[in-house]
């Protein structure tokens, strides 16, 4: 490099942090133009990479008609969400049961079109938001536990029922997914009662998903409540996603 122009980026280096502070403003430009530097005011930097997971998204939820900032927000990976398509139209026309409302909602709707899909959800500002986006059933539902009574309540399966409509408890589901209630301190109900539920719900040759197994409480219950040995799906994403078989 000539050294013309070692000392001009040198120069720039050193003028550039108190250009502002020390130079009168009259003076700026000048001096600019004799150093030959470019104007800071113009540079342009280069433009952010997508974000993989969102265009991931996005095409899903371009594939079933929906706009493509559908599942912003979403907890859930294009892996998970995958996994779960997947045993969903396996079973054209059946039953889909989702624990918790949430920003994919409208997904899964979408993709059990022909069947039936219910939502059971605790949080009443959440039943409202997503009932005013979709056309399935959401289920107004209550949680007695709280998560610090996991370990307590793990093999008390006669304490752990819900208070279910009809409609809910005499009909055997073909995918029942457990992404609810709120599990994430023990200031919520934790997920004990939905996981256990989910085992008694599913239909024979269904399926059962249940998120965030990577937490104590999910691997627990579904250790205890849907087997080890019927576990046939394990998809890490935004967390664990488990699927077990019936």
């Amino acid at each position: 490099m000539p050294m013309s122009e070692h000392l001009s980026d040198r120069a720039y280096s050193l003028a550039r942090p108190v250009a502002k502070r020390m130079i009168p403003p009259r003076w700026r430009e000048p001096i600019r133009r004799r150093l030959r530097l470019p104007d800071p005011e113009v540079i342009e930097l280069p433009p952010t990479p997508p974000d993989p997971q969102i265009q991931a998204r996005a095409g899903i939820s371009r594939r079933y008609g929906l706009d493509p900032d559908t599942l912003d927000g979403a907890l859930l990976h294009d892996v998970e969400i995958e996994a779960i398509i997947g045993a969903v139209e396996a079973r054209p026309g059946g039953s889909f049961l989702v624990f918790g409302c949430g920003n994919d909602s409208r997904l899964w709707e979408r993709v059990n079109r022909a069947g039936r899909t219910v939502f059971l959800e605790h949080h009443p500002e959440w039943a409202a938001r997503v009932s005013e986006t979709i056309a399935a059933k959401v289920v107004p539902v209550s949680y007695w536990t709280r998560r610090t009574q996991w370990a307590d309540l793990l093999d008390q399966p006669e304490r752990l029922g819900m208070s279910l409509p009809s409609t809910i408890r005499d009909h055997s589901w073909d995918v029942v997914f457990v992404d609810g209630p709120t599990g994430f301190d023990d200031d919520t109900p934790g997920r004990m009662q939905s996981i256990f539920e989910a085992s008694r719900l599913v239909s024979a040759g269904g399926m059962v998903f249940v998120h965030d197994c990577e937490r104590p409480v999910e691997a627990a219950y579904s250790t205890v409540y849907l087997g080890s040995a019927r576990q046939s799906v394990s998809v890490w994403g935004h967390a664990l996603l488990n699927g077990y078989s019936f």
